[in-house]
């Protein structure tokens, strides 16, 4: 995790004022120790010169097909929005947004419904959703009803290249 760190900092120290980034990462449970929950998160962090980063847990953890991240992340149990430029931000991470519309879900809650509450402008989804033939519309699907439902636009932003046998297609889409 220090190493961790020096890297954030190392980007931090390079980014323009102008902008901010979202990086995918991994953060520390500090309830690991004390509450018996897992060491990690799955996490996105926003990063913005001159600001402490902004560590946003995955809520939903997926143990279906190539994925067991139960079985070592902690899943964040609090909702929030930020604001950036004037407009308030609703970020998720991955399989927080595959849970909407569905005839049989998955999971108890769906993060969005908690942070609609908020009334952001905008959300942004940070994934990393393997390559398959037929996986291509169902993303799009599953961003569409997204949109439709909350009524606001969503940056869909998807990792690229591959982890072991795992091939990552990039197809980021904003709608």
């Amino acid at each position: 995790m220090d190493r961790l760190k020096v890297a954030l900092d190392a980007l931090m120290a390079e980014l323009p004022e102008a902008i901010a980034i979202l990086v995918g990462t991994v953060d520390r449970n500090p309830k690991a120790l004390t509450q018996g929950e897992k060491p990690l998160f799955n996490s996105t962090v926003w990063l913005e010169r001159g600001q402490a980063p902004r560590f946003f847990h995955k809520r939903l953890l997926p143990t279906y097909d190539v994925f067991d991240e139960y079985r070592y992340f902690e899943p964040s149990k609090t909702w929030s929005t930020f604001v950036y430029k004037g407009k308030r931000i609703a970020l998720t991470v991955c399989e927080d947004i595959w849970d909407v519309g569905t005839i049989d879900p998955l999971y108890t809650v769906v993060p969005m419904d908690k942070m609609i509450g908020d009334k952001p402008d905008l959300m942004i989804n940070i994934s990393a959703s393997p390559f398959d033939y037929n996986h291509a519309q169902s993303r799009i699907d599953v961003i569409k009803a997204n949109v439709e439902r909350y009524g606001i636009p969503m940056f869909y932003v998807n990792l690229v290249g591959a982890q072991t046998e795992i091939i990552f297609d990039g197809g980021s889409i904003v709608m």
